[in-house]
């Protein structure tokens, strides 16, 4: 770093010099002749004090001004930092696009798709008697933030129905459905019979489904279903039932593959006839989001 030096900062540093030289040279501390009255002029008094008057001087007038330039030049700097160019506002403008490009890139979408197919491999018990039955069951998923809608389909020609279920999700925890979370569902399902003589029947239901991964790509899925009951009914008399199921599943970037236990109860009370039918089998399927 070089520092300023003024002209009376070069004289003092020459004279300081010269004194040191002259001490070299004759071993001896320079010094001057004060007059004294010619009684006292048997010995001359000689005092070394334009040495002490140049270390005075440098002191006084070098150090100070070091210290000036240090904080001369910090201030400089500061101002060189702090300064606003033009060069540096399009450096920054050019920095901004290229981050919101990687935002947008990155940031995931609030919106989620899902097509799922699962097969059923159960078992209906009903006074005491149990026939073995399997179907094919269908479904599409569509969420907007934390609000989802699906439709579920499934032909059961083995029993001779068609169940058609709509729900309405809202998510309580998390942030996809491909993810840990907590969903509340209200729905309808609504079973049409291939006997035509037989009404259709629609029941209202609720659902809790709770998601959680182990790790990145394994995982289990619970689903509690409650059906509200239906009284009175001049087919169906007194109706009631539940479903519940487990799921283990594995993720494949967007492919999930499932298989779990299904389990569903349902209680009929008609001309004063109770009868209970239980229903217990295994499930195994697929999963794509998009």
């Amino acid at each position: 770093m070089h520092l300023p030096l003024t002209r009376l900062d070069l004289f003092s540093l020459v004279f300081v010099g010269l004194r040191f030289r002259s001490f070299r040279l004759t071993g001896s501390i320079p010094s001057v002749a004060i007059s004294c009255p010619p009684q006292l002029r048997k010995k001359s008094l000689r005092l070394p004090f334009l040495d002490l008057f140049s270390i005075l001087l440098f002191v006084i007038l070098v150090i100070p001004n070091f210290v000036f330039a240090q904080e001369w030049q910090k201030n400089i700097e500061k101002k060189s930092a702090d300064r606003w160019t033009l060069q540096e506002w399009l450096n920054q403008k050019d920095r901004n696009r290229l981050m919101d490009q990687w935002l947008m890139l990155h940031t995931p979408t609030p919106y989620e798709f899902a097509l799922e197919l699962d097969s059923l491999d159960y078992g209906v018990t009903t006074a005491g008697t149990t026939t073995q039955y399997k179907t094919l069951t269908g479904s599409f998923l569509a969420y907007a933030s934390v609000v989802g809608l699906e439709f579920k389909t499934n032909n059961n020609a083995t029993e001779g129905f068609i169940d058609n279920t709509s729900y309405f999700h809202i998510r309580m925890l998390g942030s996809a459905d491909q993810g840990s979370h907590l969903t509340l569902s209200l729905g309808q399902k609504s079973r049409k019979y291939q006997d035509e003589t037989i009404p259709i029947r629609n029941q209202y239901l609720g659902q809790v489904d709770l998601t959680l991964y182990f790790n990145k790509n394994f995982g289990f899925t619970y689903l509690n279903k409650g059906y509200y009951p239906i009284t009175g009914h001049a087919i169906w008399g007194d109706l009631n039932g539940s479903q519940q199921s487990l799921r283990l599943f594995i993720d494949f970037a967007a492919l999930r593959i499932f298989g779990g236990l299904y389990s569903e109860t349902e209680s009929q009370t008609l001309a004063g006839i109770s009868t209970q039918k239980k229903i217990q089998g295994s499930t195994i399927g697929l999963k794509l989001y998009f």
